[in-house]
């Protein structure tokens, strides 16, 4: 990319700038910036502003996983797309009884906006034999349950198998041998269980899947030899936008929550659920004297354990079109929020 840029930040929150190409083959410059807040007390309905961390970072620019990278689940999805459609709700955290009494089941409710879902967090059990069948064992009593994909339903076995939406999950075995006192999940729907060692159900999570992963996968499009004589290494034609959408299934806004969003987590701690409104901050990305767009709020990012919210709003300019090298970041003042082109 020959075009180059300078991003002026007028704000107090910290940025992070990339350059990027659209799939129309447009240069860009992204501009993107993080705020961290501090969750309030669990328990009951929190009606004020949320309070801004001590300690404010830019989201980091590559994928974080919380281990082998490629092989766990995603902590953090890396920055380094130019737009995604709508908003990414992630949720961080464990299922808890309430009062701190060990339960054999808890279950677990998230909704941010029209955003909702809800599952079941179950003990731990095991197939064992009896009657020469393999039967699962009652589950265990618990007090915190880790709310990550490696405790839903799916896996990938030495025989070749795979869940392709979950391929880190637990639940799938190539034989009863296999599955002889193996793990089934902890993390299940409201309405499903396994019924035997061969049977499958549909995982659940509240965290952000990997782009290998299904769904989004099918969404990165045809790299075929027609791609390679003629774009490569520009993105495909068919490639969907949705392919930089890393939400679990029921946690993406088809369109970019705005803040004021009424969020409420049940089943996450021992004092109770949290209720609180995620925060309002408009922000503006200026290419030169006059020209404007609005940045989106494109990822909400829950964590209980560490009590944070993270919020990150993301912009781009089409370099092109830019009479001048600069631009500029600041608040939105009230006429100006929500203005100007969304890049797609």
């Amino acid at each position: 990319m020959s075009s180059l840029y300078r991003i002026y930040n007028q704000t107090t929150l910290p940025d992070l700038s990339f350059p990027s190409l659209s799939r129309e083959d447009h240069n860009l410059a992204v501009v993107t910036l993080t705020a961290r807040y501090r969750l309030p007390a669990p328990g009951r309905v929190y009606e004020g502003r949320l309070e801004l961390a001590a300690e404010q970072h830019p989201a980091p620019l590559a994928d974080v996983w919380s281990g082998e990278p490629g092989h766990s689940s995603l902590r953090w999805e890396g920055q380094a797309v130019y737009c995604r459609p709508g908003t990414d709700i992630h949720v961080h955290g464990h299922a808890c009884p309430p009062g701190g009494r060990p339960a054999k089941a808890v279950c677990v409710g998230v909704r941010v906006g029209r955003c909702q879902v809800r599952l079941r967090a179950v003990g731990e059990r095991r197939w064992i034999r009896a009657t020469g069948e393999l039967h699962a064992t009652p589950a265990l009593p618990f007090d915190r349950m880790p709310l990550c994909w490696e405790r839903a339903y799916g896996g990938t076995t030495p025989g070749g198998k795979i869940v392709a939406q979950n391929p880190v999950g637990v639940g799938l075995y190539d034989s009863a041998k296999a599955a002889t006192d193996a793990a089934l999940p902890n993390l299940l729907p409201l309405d499903e269980d396994l019924r035997s060692w061969r049977s499958a159900i549909r995982p659940v999570g509240l965290g952000p899947i990997a782009r290998h992963w299904q769904p989004r996968v099918r969404y990165a499009g045809t790299y075929d030899q027609a791609w390679q004589d003629h774009r490569a290494p520009l993105w495909p034609a068919d490639m969907d936008l949705r392919l930089f959408s890393a939400a679990a299934p029921g946690l993406r806004a088809e369109s970019p929550l705005r803040g004021g969003e009424e969020v409420i987590l049940e089943g996450m701690h021992p004092d109770g659920a949290w209720a609180f409104r995620l925060p309002t901050h408009d922000f503006i990305l200026l290419e030169g004297a006059s020209r404007h767009r609005a940045l989106a709020l494109d990822v909400v990012d829950i964590d209980t354990e560490a009590r944070a919210l993270t919020m990150v709003w993301r912009g781009a300019a089409p370099l092109e079109r830019l009479g001048v090298t600069e631009l500029r970041v600041r608040d939105a003042l009230p006429w100006e929020a929500h203005a100007g082109e969304a890049l797609q």
